[in-house]
């Protein structure tokens, strides 16, 4: 929560968080799937036991209703699925909470995208596309481009490592009418050239680096 609030005097317009759940059923905030130096997955611990641990890392770990909540009063939320199974209580946890504008819903599993346009058509879902998870979309799937299958999809945006959105891929996603939403981009002057390609969001570790030139 330290680090949202961080984020928010930044001038941030919104942050990305990633979900896992608990054995119990509680949607945390955590990237990886274990917790520091803990093998024991997420999935396989009580909230409890997370908490527990937690603790003894000295740090917090956020629930989704916190994390909504905090961010219904003041910022966007971009919020990645990390598994499939549990989209329905993702989008159900968020949009009691949050306006629709607020939020959107990312994913690296395709099938996880077409799982949440499936539950809810109004949601914003955005297909995420590594450099690594490029090249296996390309092998395994008949050569469809990463463009391609997040059509295929319904993905709304997409989402790709900066490394993939050259001059090409942006013209591509723009004649297929899919807006570009850009990770992880530290340097003010490579967001510079990416916004001359029209890219209308761009993540970033550093949201001060960037307020410091508006």
């Amino acid at each position: 929560m330290a680090a949202f609030e961080a984020a928010a005097a930044a001038g941030a317009d919104g942050i990305e968080v990633d979900i896992h759940r608990t054995c119990d059923g509680v949607l945390v905030i955590h990237h990886d799937r274990t917790l520091q130096g803990i093998k024991t997955p997420i999935a396989a611990m009580t909230f409890a036991q997370v908490q527990r641990m937690a603790k003894t890392l000295r740090c917090i770990i956020p629930t989704l209703e916190e994390t909504v909540r905090f961010c219904s009063r003041r910022m966007l939320l971009d919020v990645e699925l990390k598994e499939a199974g549990y989209e329905a209580e993702i989008v159900a946890g968020c949009q009691k909470m949050i306006k629709s504008n607020q939020i959107v819903f990312t994913s690296f599993d395709p099938t996880v995208v077409a799982a949440i346009k499936s539950i809810s058509s109004n949601a914003k879902v955005g297909l995420l596309v590594g450099m690594r998870s490029a090249g296996k979309m390309v092998a395994r799937r008949g050569k469809r481009s990463p463009i391609a299958l997040a059509q295929g999809c319904g993905a709304d945006f997409i989402a790709p490592h900066w490394r993939l959105a050259t001059a090409s891929f942006c013209r591509r996603a723009e004649n297929a009418e899919l807006p570009i939403v850009v990770w992880t981009v530290d340097r003010v002057s490579l967001a510079e050239n990416l916004l001359k390609r029209n890219i209308p969001v761009i993540i970033t570790n550093y949201p001060h680096r960037f307020g410091i030139r508006q």
